[in-house]
């Protein structure tokens, strides 16, 4: 058992972290495998995901600080030659990118920076382009060059409010990588990060030896906490928030799991934990939507608002690894957006189709995000959403099938025209999203021998069965008599508790709810 650090919240620089006494949790062995492996780099990973921090792990690896690792595994069973290298690092987080104009001034001034540092000067080049041939091949003098890029996509993903912008701004970095392979004998390693790979844009036409690692098992705990990671460094932390709450261990490390582990990056069955969400965890001592609060990029919101996404393709979506890359600045589909975001994961892969099944990796993920979907798709803010879902949990605790639907007619009458979809699978969807928020166990799409359930809410007391349909094809008595039809209710004959049958009718005309139910 280790000492017990202070947890490093906030902090992304290694030897900050190290030299002040906070945790490390060691990654360097992951880190070691993809330095001896491939020389160019790229590594897609969610926001506040450990990516900085990994950044900055590399930049010390190859200043030759063997000193700040003298406890990690790359020191102490790594045969790693510990040899100093020039580098240049960008961080994007802190380039300015508000026009392209702007970052072409602020990578510049980033490029005459660190060529400073050198004692060279890059005062008589013109474009950042020309700037970074000329500092690397000044600066190689001293050793092959490092190249450390941090979030490159924040220039575009931050304007996509603005197209004009975003186009701008990629095009000033497609010329910026260009020139990299011309340098490949002056460059002993390149590595970089973001949340997105744009795909159609020829952003890394200059880059095309470079080395996508973000679906390969090797990086699968590169960033984020493996079940064991947090056994071997954060029990002390575990058991602080066990005796705080007066719970077992067991009970609070089965609570952490099921709301901030499920992260999967590959074929691999590994999975990690959200590294913020959980140090955040660990120090407040209860369950919250730290990550989500925090993460949620501006980018996804104004996508969701701009265009009329279905939330019938999160119902058991599949994609393959070329479409999860996928991103284009003009045309983003709804599950690269979310899988490269982070509110999706991969959950299996069929060797007979090639393609992943996602899903949430967690509750965190899965009640944040169904409550931010839910006020998009009925134009709603998520305080006026929150309570009318507090009221409906309450509903159905008093088995008041009536009051509960007078609530969901509420919600739906609020979805604007324009948003109105007359599809089944669209209204299926929200009512989907409602039923997660509630807090019950909630399924969607349940499969029996002879049908599939729309919605099944288990709660202590009673088992809801739900069917919608709309009222153009079908009345909600239809749905009702599917139900009773198809036997749906003897799944659950086995349980004493009550078993309730809903049937559900969207009047798409009217934006009226119909219902029969059967207690």
């Amino acid at each position: 058992m280790i000492n017990k650090k202070p947890l490093p919240i906030g902090l992304s620089s290694l030897p900050k972290i190290i030299n002040d006494g906070f945790l490390y949790i060691d990654k360097t062995e992951s880190i070691y495998g993809m330095l001896v492996s491939s020389h160019y780099n790229f590594l897609a990973r969610p926001r506040r995901f450990g990516k900085t921090l990994l950044i900055s792990t590399l930049k010390e690896i190859f200043r030759g600080n063997r000193e700040l690792f003298k406890n990690c595994w790359i020191a102490t069973q790594s045969e790693y030659a510990w040899t100093a290298h020039p580098i240049i690092h960008i961080d994007f987080n802190i380039i300015d990118k508000k026009s392209p104009h702007e970052l072409e001034v602020s990578l510049s001034r980033r490029l005459d920076d660190i060529a400073e540092e050198y004692g060279v000067s890059l005062a008589d080049r013109g474009t950042p382009a020309e700037k970074l041939i000329r500092l690397v091949q000044l600066i190689s003098k001293h050793g092959r060059v490092v190249i450390l890029i941090d979030e490159y996509d924040q220039a575009i993903t931050s304007n996509l409010h603005n197209l004009e912008i975003a186009e701008g701004n990629r095009l000033i970095l497609r010329s910026f990588y260009e020139p990299i392979k011309s340098l490949d004998e002056h460059v002993r390693f390149f590595f970089m990060t973001g949340v997105s790979k744009f795909t159609k844009t020829s952003l890394f036409s200059g880059l095309n030896n470079l080395n996508d690692i973000s679906f390969d098992v090797s990086a699968a705990q590169i960033v984020g906490y493996t079940e064991s990671e947090v056994i071997t460094y954060l029990m002390p932390y575990v058991d602080d928030v066990a005796q705080s709450n007066h719970r077992s261990r067991e009970v609070v490390l089965q609570e952490m799991k099921e709301w901030y582990n499920g992260y999967r990056f590959s074929r691999s069955e590994i999975s990690v934990y959200n590294p913020f969400s959980v140090f955040f965890y660990l120090v407040k001592k209860e369950c919250s939507n730290y990550w989500f609060e925090s993460a949620t990029p501006t980018f996804l919101v104004e996508l969701l608002k701009r265009g009329v996404y279905s939330y019938e393709d999160l119902v058991e979506p599949t994609a393959s690894v070329s479409e999860l890359n996928k991103f284009d600045v003009n045309d983003i589909g709804l599950l690269p957006l979310l899988y490269q975001t982070g509110y999706l994961t991969l959950e299996s892969y069929s060797e007979r189709t090639l393609r992943y099944r996602l899903c949430y990796p967690n509750k965190e993920v899965e009640v944040s995000l169904g409550g931010h979907l839910l006020g998009v798709f009925l134009d709603k803010k998520s305080e006026a959403v929150n309570r009318y879902v507090e009221d409906m949990r309450q509903s159905l605790k008093m088995l008041d099938i009536k009051e509960f639907v007078e609530y969901l007619q509420i919600l739906f009458a609020g979805i604007p025209y324009a948003l109105h979809i007359p599809k089944e699978s669209y209204y299926h969807s929200i009512l989907h999203i409602i039923g997660t928020l509630l807090g019950f166990d909630t399924s969607c799409e349940v499969m029996t021998s002879v049908g599939r359930i729309d919605m099944v809410i288990d709660m202590p007391h009673a088992v809801f069965i739900f069917e919608l349909k709309l009222a153009s094809y079908a009345t909600a008595q239809d749905a009702l008599d599917q139900i009773i039809f198809k036997r749906y209710s003897e799944k659950y004959q086995k349980t004493s508790k009550r078993i309730v049958l809903v049937g559900l009718s969207f009047d798409f005309s009217q934006k009226k709810i119909h219902t029969v139910s059967v207690l």
